[in-house]
């Protein structure tokens, strides 16, 4: 009696197969859209946003001292001065798998005088840096006792791909916009519990 054995080249091909179905559903949320599409997924109509007069948003949190795209504390607090409602930030994750403030991996590194190259800088490490040598990077854990301290204003996240975590970090959806760019991500931001989410349609 024949044993049934896998061929390595096999069990390679399915352990790539494997990780490329992980990272497109991480990314791209296309199990989300089949859910949906099946019925195990209910969306609520979205709400509407009342805007009223305000209409400018803080991008990047806003400049400060003559910088922009600093994503900073002290760009948030200038913006919150400066009577903005609405502050936008983007968001990347660390190499521990949090969220924090900034443009891109590559633009933190450059603006923290780092040589970590393309790597994330874990949370201890953002901890212990300074953007332009001025300003304090800002996790996504820090936005939670502001908003709470500041019911009316709206944080605006681009970039951010993880929903689930982003509630976990900061549970103030009410208070949250979420970008997104496909209708596979829409899904998965509202399933998550957002009840604003803007979809451009784009990326």
């Amino acid at each position: 009696m024949k044993r049934f054995v896998i061929r390595p080249f096999i069990l390679v091909a399915l352990i790539l197969l494997t990780i490329a179905l992980w990272a497109t559903a991480y990314s791209y949320k296309w199990h989300y859209g089949l859910a949906y599409r099946l019925g195990l997924i209910e969306i609520a109509p979205a709400p509407s946003l009342e805007i009223g007069e305000e209409k400018y948003m803080a991008h990047a949190a806003g400049e400060i001292d003559g910088f922009r795209y600093t994503n900073s504390l002290e760009a948030v607090q200038s913006a919150i001065d400066s009577g903005y409602r609405f502050i936008e930030m983007d968001m990347r994750q660390t190499l521990d798998g949090h969220y924090f403030g900034a443009h891109s991996i590559d633009d933190f590194n450059e603006e923290t005088g780092s040589n970590r190259w393309i790597l994330p800088p874990t949370v201890s490490q953002i901890r212990e840096s300074k953007i332009h040598e001025l300003f304090t990077p800002v996790l996504l854990t820090d936005m939670a006792p502001i908003l709470k301290a500041h019911p009316q204003l709206m944080l605006d996240i681009d970039k951010g791909e993880d929903f689930v975590k982003m509630m976990k970090e900061c549970p103030y959806p009410n208070q949250m916009i979420i970008e997104t760019t496909t209708a596979n991500r829409y899904i998965a931001a509202r399933a998550a519990g957002f009840s604003y989410v803007a979809y451009s349609g784009f990326g």
